[in-house]
C-alpha cells in the first residue's frame, strides 16, 4: 500500500482525494506551536504478560509506542491539536517546524465514487505527518487506550476455567 504524501501550499485545511487508494483525506498545513511526548503507562501485570502480549499479540503493539500531542497553527488563524503514537522515540516535528498532517476525512459523504474514510479508520484520525523542514513522512498510529479491549490475564484465566470444566466433565 502506498502512503499519501502531499506537499501543498501553506494555508490550513483541505480535503483531497487519493487516486491510488480511492479515499478522501483531510490535510492540514501549518507551523507546530506546541509539541509534547509521553511514554505510555504500562500495566502492572508483570514482565511475563507484557513480553507475551508484545511478542504474540501483535495487534496490541502500539501499546508500547510513544504518544505525542502537537498543536498546529495555520496562517488563516485556525489551530488544530493532534494526538497520535509513533513506533520510534523520535518526535516527528518540533516547535517551529512546518508540517502537513494527513487524517481520515471528517466528511459524511464523499459524493461521486470516493468513500469518505479507509476501513478501520475513525473520522479525523491522523494517518501520517509530513515534516517540510526534514522532508520526511512519518506514519502515525492510534494512541493506546488502556481501558479498551480485554486484558491478557482475563483471556488466560477464562481459557484455564473452560479447559478445567471440559476435563472435569469428561
Amino acid at each position: 500500500s502506498s502512503s499519501l504524501t502531499v506537499v501543498k501550499s501553506f494555508h490550513g485545511e483541505e480535503t483531497v482525494a487519493c487516486a491510488s487508494s480511492r479515499y478522501l483525506f483531510d490535510c492540514y498545513s501549518g507551523m507546530v506551536v506546541s509539541a509534547e511526548s509521553d511514554a505510555p503507562a504500562s500495566r502492572s501485570e508483570g514482565a511475563v504478560f507484557e513480553l507475551l502480549e508484545k511478542r504474540v499479540f501483535a495487534g496490541n503493539s502500539n501499546k508500547y509506542a510513544l504518544n505525542h500531542k502537537i498543536v498546529v497553527d495555520a496562517p488563516d488563524g485556525t489551530a488544530r491539536a493532534y494526538k497520535f503514537a509513533t513506533e520510534t522515540d523520535e518526535l516527528p516535528a518540533k516547535v517551529g517546524d512546518r508540517v502537513t498532517v494527513i487524517c481520515a476525512s471528517n466528511s459524511e459523504s464523499a459524493g461521486g465514487s470516493f468513500p469518505p474514510i479507509p476501513p478501520g479508520s475513525f473520522k479525523g484520525e491522523p494517518k501520517s505527518l509530513y515534516n517540510h523542514r526534514q522532508r520526511k513522512t512519518t506514519q502515525l498510529l492510534r494512541t493506546f487506550d488502556p481501558n479498551s479491549g480485554v486484558a491478557l490475564k482475563w483471556i488466560v484465566l477464562g481459557t484455564a476455567l473452560l479447559a478445567g470444566g471440559d476435563s472435569s466433565s469428561a
